[in-house]
């Protein structure tokens, strides 16, 4: 006996709305209580077997390292000075198999990237990739999708972005995060792997990017689960100032000072608890996930986040900043990372985590491996949200990536 799935009803934001939805299911409150501690075995033998099941292999890190140095190569034909950096979830160590490569070019200086963006793309053309140049984006993006030569295989794919900085910051940030303790991993590529299953990763359908939920299961990890998986690394008293494009990225390197942490849950308590929070316990109406607060505690009104606007981005076009998924980015604090997400991408959103929820706390024999089920796919909507550029880990799965 599988558990029932849950009816979506376009508007549904808060928990009691969603949960009104759930009372011809029969589903009593108790249901949402945690579990003991000793029955989540068997969930974590089983998120452990996704894990290794999901991960990216050995062979196709090295695959990709080799795509870079090549990509490299075509570079320095049309600039010496311009380098070509990796970041995003190859680097964190949170790439799925078959992960996108995130990448970006890095020069003295915006001006001279504007006129090295399409030239790059027009070389790479040129050597047999395919692709388009999304110029009008936040942050000028290649998005190389096929290589005519097969050269790193079937389904090579890559977005090479143009100085952002901010991106490569973010990602040692999580990468430090995930030295810090051996279970960030797991859970990240298990979360990403469940939101890519659940076809709610994509920013440009009003949904959320890869990075937003790596946020997300931070600050559980740091500010939720009692007692605490990490340590704050932004903390102002252990980190030294480093100013890039105007924000702090500083945080605390020296990880090796830390003891293990005295949170030893499982894989799959851990898991389960993440669900649980942002299907019943977290405002998305009122509150900011944020790293600037030492408490973790922000509000929209304190934020000034309570109504879309709308500014000009790099090429000149118009783009809409929605709060109605508040993710505060660790560095560029003006930046609201789930700033894609819709009010109807919001509902799938927390109907998905109420889903998990549900699946993860049921006492039907084997029901968690329903958790990782593709989702059928979503109706057709003509209108697409504008820009899927999230920083990093955007792979999306964002492919994330």
């Amino acid at each position: 006996m599988s558990v029932p799935p849950i009816q979506f009803v376009p508007g549904v934001h808060t928990v009691e709305e969603i949960e009104s939805q759930l009372a011809n299911l029969h589903v009593s409150k108790k249901t949402y209580a945690s579990k003991p501690h000793s029955s989540y075995k068997e969930l974590t033998k089983f998120c452990w077997e996704v894990y290794h099941e999901i991960k990216i292999t050995e062979e196709e890190i090295i695959q990709k390292r080799e795509a870079m140095r090549e990509l490299s190569e075509y570079l320095r034909r049309i600039s010496t000075d311009a380098v070509l950096a990796s970041f995003g979830s190859l680097e964190s160590g949170f790439a799925l198999k078959n992960s996108d490569m995130d990448l970006c070019v890095l020069t003295e200086s915006v001006e001279e990237s504007e006129p090295l963006a399409p030239l790059f793309y027009e070389e790479l053309i040129k050597e047999g990739f395919e692709g388009k140049f999304l110029q009008k984006a936040r942050i000028p993006i290649i998005k190389l999708t096929g290589d005519e030569k097969e050269r790193f295989g079937s389904g090579f794919q890559c977005d090479i972005g143009f100085n952002n900085r901010l991106a490569i910051h973010n990602t040692k940030l999580l990468s430090s995060y995930s030295r810090l303790d051996s279970r960030f991993r797991p859970l990240m590529l298990l979360v990403k792997y469940w939101a890519k299953q659940k076809r709610i990763n994509s920013p440009y359908f009003g949904t959320l990017s890869s990075y937003g939920y790596a946020l997300m299961l931070l600050y559980y990890l740091l500010h939720v689960v009692k007692p605490p998986v990490f340590p704050n690394l932004q903390q102002p008293h252990l980190k030294r100032e480093k100013i890039v494009e105007g924000f702090d990225v500083g945080f605390d390197e020296h990880i090796e000072r830390y003891p293990p942490s005295s949170n030893i849950s499982s894989l799959g308590s851990l898991l389960h608890g993440f669900f649980r929070y942002y299907a019943y316990k977290f405002e998305p109406r009122e509150r900011v996930i944020t790293f600037s607060r030492q408490d973790g505690v922000l509000t929209k009104q304190e934020k000034g986040w309570t109504s879309a606007t709308e500014h000009t981005g790099s090429a000149d076009q118009i783009i809409k900043d929605r709060y109605i998924l508040a993710i505060e980015d660790p560095f560029e604090t003006t930046h609201n990372v789930g700033r894609t997400v819709s009010s109807s991408g919001l509902y799938r959103i927390r109907g998905e985590f109420m889903s998990a929820a549900r699946l993860m706390n049921s006492r039907v024999s084997g029901s968690h491996k329903e958790l990782f089920e593709q989702a059928p796919l979503p109706p057709r909507r003509s209108k697409k949200v504008v820009d899927d550029t999230d920083a990093p880990g955007k792979e999306d799965e964002n492919n994330e990536n």
